[in-house]
């Protein structure tokens, strides 16, 4: 995972200094700016914290829609024969 995450800074660096360079947002802003570490540390924090908390959290909210039994009204896994025509699934 870090490796892709190194391959897209590169990717978008090489993309991105050329355009800066023809069209700065700031005029005289030099390239490695005062701050340009705080940058970095963000990149690197966005893609190897904020993503994975991210897809976890999605997880937890989905698990009581996953485990949701209709035939029992409870949160508990499905069985796989049920007892209900409407939520059986015949082979046409």
């Amino acid at each position: 995972m870090l490796w892709t995450i190194l391959l897209g800074l590169a990717i978008l660096s090489v993309a991105m200094i050329p355009l800066d360079s023809r069209w700065p947002g700031v005029s005289g802003q030099r390239r490695f700016r005062r701050g340009w570490v705080l940058d970095l540390v963000d990149w690197f924090y966005s893609t190897l914290i904020t993503k994975p908390t991210f897809r976890i959290a999605v997880a937890v909210a989905m698990a009581p829609v996953l485990l949701w039994n209709p035939e029992s009204k409870s949160f508990q896994f499905a069985k796989k024969e049920s007892t209900n025509p409407e939520l059986c699934v015949t082979p046409q």
